[in-house]
């Protein structure tokens, strides 16, 4: 579930801005891929 989820995983790269990165910052190509 972990995987499939991009969301949570960059939450806990950038725990300052939280959840909230994901829309500031473009999605991982890598996680896609």
């Amino acid at each position: 579930m972990a995987v499939a989820p991009p969301v949570p995983f960059i939450g806990i790269l950038s725990p300052k801005k939280g959840p909230s990165a994901v829309i500031d910052l473009p999605p991982p190509k890598n996680s896609y891929v």
